[in-house]
């Protein structure tokens, strides 16, 4: 028998952990873990939520991407940066509809100066500005009830906060990229209340400063922003502040505002008042609804409960929102001393609650579920998170005593609003498609308004705003699946390169209200031997010059997929010229090239599934 040396020793000295060590290190992770306790480990299933919202948030706003301008953007980014002198400060300053958004339009110059126009800079600059506001609460909240620790139930409130701030409701926010000023309208006039409330503590000047320039900057956001300056000198009168502040927020709060109304136009301004007296009860609704949309659309994505509800429902957590704001100032102002932070919560609280009352007097008759829109939830998720806050010690007093019942209430939030934040991974084609279908219109100048209606309302004005653009090649106007509609439509193009037969068909050809030269043309084509769908389509008539060109459902990475077997079709839309009716045509496919010849009829015609 062969005697085997104890390693032990050698183990120990160059570092390696004996059995006795690896079982103490468990023994401390139990024990740690056992310290957690109920609301602890509650707390890390909320954070681990919050991760997982955060996280499908960002992939929907990859997912939903489409470097198309929309509605605002054509007016107020392009027309803002092509059509205006930029030298002068009356075009930074200058209104867009009723608001000032003299700060979005410096990150508008700049995503077309640094960024070529893509807007990827935009909706990244709105997931930060939704990030910055989710740091603005949790600071909050560690001010109201100390270290955000998990035994005690603390994370678990807190991880509630980017659960909300990053809620999908509010995707139109995320992904469209005009949207910057919806987060600065509410973080700003946040930010410059947090900062009046800290000006109450040691290096109090540099606070007070800070909050003088976010109410004034809170002015170049949106038209609500106003409120902040006279919402600033309301918190230093109630939370006992100094009258020289008083003053000094005062005299910067008519002046400011005095400057933003010198050449102000509104044409609601005597609307407003017929609307305030004739239809308060409208107006009611709609401002509730607007402050209860969370509810609004956890109902309306639930299969539980009747939709019917959600209404109601919403409009009944709106006026929880707005009693308690008004509860909990009176309690603030009341104390002694007065709760700096609790003034500042409930006058934000307040500040949305005038936000959804602004927009209720020109848009309460658009109905009830337009209140709810998923560009409002942003203002009134922001609203609940400092409700969250201005609750959290009482809520970590009911937890401390009913821990399962009030830790199984609260990760019930996050359950109710899964179906929206889910839909996040959810990729519209078909609304994508649709948009690049306008941008093809514009590029070949074709005034179809039905079409370009869907990224802008006037065709006409579109076709003027995009000419810069296009005979620039900035932004969609410059993607290279484009280049050939500038560079070929109306030339003879020979290709004696031998090509692969497409396979495919026509669906659809339809007259251009307001455009004859051309033709609304769809279809059905792949290229089955390259298991893959031409991203391009272009038309050459018998004579062999271009003249159409067509786009397909799947562009660039997700057009090698497409196919899942050799015989699927890919549908195709575009515009031929309208001198090729009963003509032979041959659609020729690029990236991959493949070719298919039809004979165009003679009329109009549509084939229906």
């Amino acid at each position: 028998m062969i005697d085997t040396p104890d390693l032990s020793p050698a183990r120990n000295a160059i570092g390696e952990p004996t059995a006795a060590q690896r079982s103490s290190v468990w023994s401390r992770v139990r024990a740690g873990v056992a310290r957690l306790g109920v609301l602890g480990h509650a707390g890390m299933v909320m954070a681990v939520l919050a991760v997982v919202f955060i996280a499908f948030a960002v992939v929907g706003g990859v997912r939903q991407y489409v470097p198309v301008p929309y509605w605002d953007m054509w007016q107020g980014y392009i027309g803002f940066l092509t059509q205006s002198d930029l030298s002068t400060w009356q075009a930074w300053w200058g209104q867009h509809n009723e608001h000032r958004i003299l700060i979005s339009r410096a990150l508008f110059w700049l995503d077309f100066n640094l960024f070529g126009a893509t807007f990827i800079f935009l909706v990244i600059v709105n997931y930060l500005l939704a990030a910055a506001a989710v740091m603005l609460f949790l600071w909050a909240l560690r001010e109201r009830i100390g270290a955000l620790a998990a035994p005690s139930g603390a994370l678990l409130v807190a991880a509630l906060i980017p659960v909300a701030g990053f809620s999908w409701a509010q995707s139109e926010n995320f992904n469209w990229a005009f949207q910057s000023q919806f987060f600065l309208a509410q973080s700003v006039p946040l930010a410059a209340l947090l900062a009046l409330y800290r000006s109450q503590s040691p290096l109090h000047r540099r606070w007070f400063a800070a909050a003088c320039v976010l109410g004034v900057a809170a002015c170049a956001t949106m038209a609500n922003g106003v409120g902040a300056l006279p919402l600033l000198v309301v918190m230093a009168v109630l939370s006992g502040q100094s009258r020289r502040r008083v003053l000094v927020l005062g005299i910067l709060t008519v002046a400011t505002l005095g400057y933003y109304f010198s050449d102000y136009q509104s044409s609601a301004a005597t609307r407003s008042i017929d609307v305030l007296t004739q239809h308060a009860v409208a107006l009611a609704q709609y401002t509730l609804v607007y402050l209860g949309a969370p509810v609004f659309w956890a109902i309306s994505n639930q299969a539980t409960l009747p939709t019917s509800l959600a209404a109601p429902l919403a409009a009944a957590a709106g006026s929880v929102l707005f009693l308690s704001a008004l509860g909990y100032l009176a309690h603030a102002t009341r104390r002694e001393p007065r709760d700096g932070l609790g003034i500042a919560l409930s006058l934000f609280m307040l500040y949305v609650t005038a936000t959804a009352l602004l927009t209720a007097l020109g848009r309460y008759d658009h109905g009830i579920a337009q209140a709810a829109s998923s560009r409002y939830q942003t203002p009134a998720l922001m609203a609940w998170c400092a409700l969250l806050v201005l609750l959290a010690p009482a809520l970590l007093r009911g937890l401390a005593r009913l821990p399962w019942m009030g830790a199984a209430a609260l990760l019930m939030i996050p359950l109710a609003m899964w179906p929206v934040q889910h839909s996040a991974l959810n990729h519209n084609r078909e609304n994508a498609f649709e948009r690049w279908i306008a941008v093809l219109a514009l590029d070949m100048k074709i005034r179809d308004q039905g079409q370009i209606g869907r990224i802008y309302p006037n065709a006409d004005h579109a076709l003027v705003l995009s000419k810069p653009l296009d005979a620039d090649d900035v932004g969609v106007f410059g993607d290279p699946l484009l280049d050939p509609v500038d560079q070929t439509v109306g030339l003879p193009m020979q290709n004696d390169a031998p090509m692969l037969q497409c396979g495919g068909s026509l669906t659809q050809l339809q007259p251009i209200a307001g455009d004859d030269r051309f033709l609304r043309i769809d279809g059905l084509i792949s290229s089955p031997w390259a298991r893959r769908t031409p991203s391009l389509v272009s038309m050459r008539s018998a004579d062999g010059r271009v003249v159409g060109f067509a786009l397909t459902m799947v562009r660039g990475r997700d057009a090698r997929n497409d196919a899942a077997s050799l015989t699927d079709l890919t549908r195709f839309s575009g515009y031929v010229d309208v001198k090729q009716l009963g003509a032979s045509l041959v659609l020729i496919g690029q990236a991959p090239a493949c070719r298919l010849q039809v004979q165009v009829p003679g009329r109009p015609f549509t084939i229906r599934n």
